[in-house]
């Protein structure tokens, strides 16, 4: 019996399907992103939430929207580990994972709605409270359906081929989604408003979750019999994090993320003063991100051809030679701006990377946990990633808004909020980063089983 369930191999179509719920993970997540903060701080004319008082201090509408953005998201990441404890010890006859993706996909669209439809149309005080409810209710629905998808992919894969299939396609599926999203938003308000544009996203992101829920078999479902008492989260994390091939992957992981997002945060100041052209800034996250989706075969074959341990070091080599360079873009011989567009497109190859070795990588980890431990903690796992990669990206972006203000030019109306000199170092800082994650990962123990 255990040899037939080491050697099943997942079917293409089943594949595919799995693979296409990181669209709905990436369009809504994108849209969450921009939909709300569109409509309450409109373009033109005030925030739709009324300035507050705290300590004497005034907050204008833009701060206290950022504010409840902010509880949102820390909202999100407090529940990430506890929805995965949950998942992995969940018992219905349905299984562990999918009745979460069926309750978890259609109310996160139901929210997304939910935002375009406030008390009042005008600044109002009504505004700031119910967006403290809406918003850490998106994100629990949120993480209520991807958590537990997440965790289906040691389930679901029981090879090494399998497993890179899997995430080079969910690679795909993640950039299609991102593109879907930019597209859609371009046409809100205007071909659509708000209200329809939120439907639509909402329901087009809860497909795939459904197909998942409907059509992905989980070949050695635990039965409801075998699922042991749920322990504690705080004693589950403590465990995982002591696990020594799962602490240095996560952390060397969450600096991987951490230097590639300090670039793409930046994306637009390194237009404006890099390329001297605000209007490059789609094309340079497009090229990327373009590359990065054609380099996901290449990826595919590589970890296949060297394994996942070396491809995540070449990944991290790349990404440490190239984002250096982006601080010399305007300069000697980047001074011509195709050579900047190049550089980007090579970015794209060790993002593609990112995208699709990390994931397969950790479900190696969580089959050797199972092994060792007899305990099934694959929501566990993938929760704890995703808390610790939330907190590196948060950490990434307040280092950003430090690096910023280096060298901005001083003028009678006041400073300006960036210097060019600050854009110049995010891409060394960034790679510093990316180093010491992989002078932590190179202690990685080869686990893979080809």
């Amino acid at each position: 019996m255990d040899n037939e369930t080491v050697q099943y191999r997942l079917p293409l179509i089943q594949a595919i399907i799995y693979a296409s719920g990181y669209f709905g993970v990436m369009l809504i997540g994108f849209s969450v992103g921009q939909i709300p903060m569109l409509y309450y701080l409109p373009v033109e004319g005030a925030p739709l939430i009324a300035p507050i008082t705290i300590l004497g201090a005034i907050l204008l509408g833009n701060i206290t929207f950022g504010m409840l953005n902010a509880f949102g998201r820390v909202i999100d990441g407090v529940v990430d580990p506890w929805i995965g404890n949950i998942s992995d010890h969940f018992r219905s006859r349905f299984g562990r994972r999918k009745p979460f993706l069926v309750i978890g996909a259609p109310l996160m669209g139901v929210f997304l709605f939910l935002f375009t439809i406030p008390p009042s149309a005008e600044p109002s005080m009504a505004n700031f409270f119910y967006l403290a409810v809406i918003y850490p209710l998106f994100f629990l629905f949120f993480t209520i359906a991807i958590t537990p998808y997440l965790a289906m992919l040691p389930e679901i894969t029981k090879t090494s081929p399998d497993r890179l299939l899997v995430t080079t396609l969910q690679a795909g599926f993640l950039i299609l989604g991102t593109f879907t999203g930019v597209i859609v938003i371009q046409f809100i308000p205007g071909t659509l408003s708000f209200q329809q544009g939120a439907l639509l996203i909402g329901a087009i992101a809860t497909i795939p979750f459904l197909l998942v829920a409907a059509f992905v078999k989980i070949p050695d479902e635990t039965s409801q019999e075998e699922i042991p008492v749920r322990p504690s989260t705080f004693s589950q994390i403590k465990s995982a994090l002591a696990f020594a091939p799962f602490r240095i992957y996560l952390i060397s992981t969450v600096a991987f993320w951490f230097g590639f997002k300090m670039v793409e945060t930046s994306a637009k100041y390194v237009s404006v003063h890099l390329f001297k052209d605000e209007g490059v800034y789609i094309i340079i996250l497009g090229t990327a991100l373009g590359v990065a989706a054609v380099a996901g075969i290449g990826s595919y074959w590589l970890g296949r051809t060297i394994g996942k341990r070396r491809s995540m070091i070449v990944m991290s080599i790349l990404f440490a030679i190239l984002l250096p360079l982006v601080g010399l873009i305007g300069k000697g011989p980047l001074a011509n701006p195709i050579f900047g567009y190049i550089l980007f497109g090579l970015l794209g190859l060790p993002l593609s990377l990112l995208f699709v070795i990390p994931n397969s990588l950790l479900a190696d980890i969580i089959d050797l946990d199972r092994e060792q431990t007899g305990e099934r903690r694959e929501g566990l796992y993938f929760a704890s990633q995703a808390l610790l990669n939330k907190i590196g990206i948060g950490l990434s972006k307040a280092l950003l808004a430090t690096l910023l203000p280096i060298g901005a030019i001083a003028t009678e109306e006041g400073t300006h909020a960036v210097g060019e000199m600050g854009v110049r170092m995010i891409g060394p800082v960034a790679a510093f980063f990316v180093i010491i994650g992989l002078l932590i990962f190179l202690k990685f123990p080869d686990i893979e089983k080809r």
